[in-house]
């Protein structure tokens, strides 16, 4: 018994020396082959690089053409057939007023204007009759003087008519308002029911597609932009940087109060343009000269969280994630304020790489 206990005991302890052995040989199977894993990527040298400085102001979004549409005639609000946002083309019904006063009003002076051409018809047949019969010596001086003031008179009346007609009908197209150009409501000031009047706002339009920015500059900032300048724009609501613009206006003179310039910048076509919203932050960016830093292209910045590093490479061409502190972007170039130094290599595309320790084979 106590032999066949011992063989027990030596027959396990031999399984699991070798159960140990085959996991030991499969770790290192492992190892050896993530260490021969080898990516081909881009690789360049950490180096400075001449980069644009810029000055920044805070700018808002704007479109270039607004309408603050209103009407000339007092009346409950009928109908509002848009909403905030929709897109409408010119001549499309935004608003509609309660006319029915005024259509009474016009029938009346319909009805007047009649009356009056009726009498001037039946006028000018006497005043062409006292004229025949005033050159014959038939009529008298003041009956024909009679007639002509009548005739004048009659004249005058249907003329008052035709001017009267001519004003309602151009109050009732204030009272059904249509868009002036193609674009988009940008706001609503009255609701169904309320009543409109005469010097008040009642819809906003805003033309597509065309925006400017506008911003305050304070007065020892004004000199640096001049009239026809071009500026690059950041606008961080849609993610669009390097959005290009042209100064239109610089104030000829600045508010007494807090020493600042109006200073408007024209949008240059791009494609982010039906993305953009009235009322969006913009970031104007001013050349004012030009500086040698580390940089490093927007690719190969790779970015953990609110963590942003690059993948250097050790001598033996081995990459390792290094933190870095980022400062201005321009033109696809990152400045690196710490964590390179001049000399390195560092893969160009960070999306390459997915881990420390990779070998890398370099295709430049």
């Amino acid at each position: 018994m106590r032999s066949l206990h011992n063989y027990s005991n030596i027959l396990l302890a031999t399984l699991t020396l070798a159960l140990f052995s085959f996991l030991s040989c499969s770790g290192d199977e492992k190892v050896v082959e993530q260490q021969r894993d080898e990516v081909q990527t881009k690789v360049s040298v950490v180096q400075r690089q001449d980069i644009l400085s810029h000055k920044s102001y805070n700018g808002t979004l704007k479109s270039e053409v607004r309408s603050e549409i209103g009407t000339k005639v007092m009346g409950e609000v009928e109908a509002i057939p848009v909403n905030i946002g929709d897109k409408v083309s010119k001549g499309t019904l935004i608003l509609k007023i309660k006319d029915n006063d005024l259509e009474a009003k016009k029938a009346q002076v319909e009805a007047g204007l009649e009356e009056a051409m009726v009498r001037l018809e039946a006028v000018e047949k006497d005043y062409n009759r006292f004229k025949v019969l005033y050159e014959q010596g038939s009529a008298t001086s003041k009956e024909w003087d009679d007639i002509r003031t009548q005739s004048r008179a009659t004249k005058a009346r249907v003329q008052a008519a035709e001017n009267q007609l001519k004003e309602i009908n151009d109050l009732l197209t204030y009272t059904q308002i249509k868009a002036p150009y193609n674009g988009v409501i940008a706001a609503k000031y009255v609701q169904v029911g309320d009543i409109a009047s005469p010097g008040r706002p009642l819809v906003a339009i805003e033309q597509s597609g065309l925006f400017k920015v506008t911003a305050t500059l304070p007065e020892s900032e004004i000199s640096s932009v001049q009239k026809g300048d071009t500026v690059r724009l950041n606008i961080t609501a849609i993610k669009a940087t390097g959005i290009q613009a042209i100064v239109t206006e610089v104030s000829a003179s600045g508010s007494p109060q807090n020493r600042q310039f109006q200073v408007e910048f024209k949008l240059i076509q791009n494609t982010d343009m039906n993305r953009l919203r009235s009322g969006m932050f913009a970031e104007i960016l001013v050349q004012d000269g030009s500086s040698a830093v580390i940089a490093i292209p927007a690719e190969a910045l790779v970015t953990r969280g609110q963590l942003k590093g690059v993948y250097t490479l050790s001598s033996d061409d081995e990459t390792l994630l290094r933190w870095i502190r980022t400062g201005r972007t321009t033109d696809n170039m990152i400045e690196v304020l710490s964590g390179l130094q001049e000399g390195e290599r560092y893969v160009t595309d960070g999306e390459s790489i997915s881990r420390d320790g990779i070998k890398v084979a370099s295709q430049n």
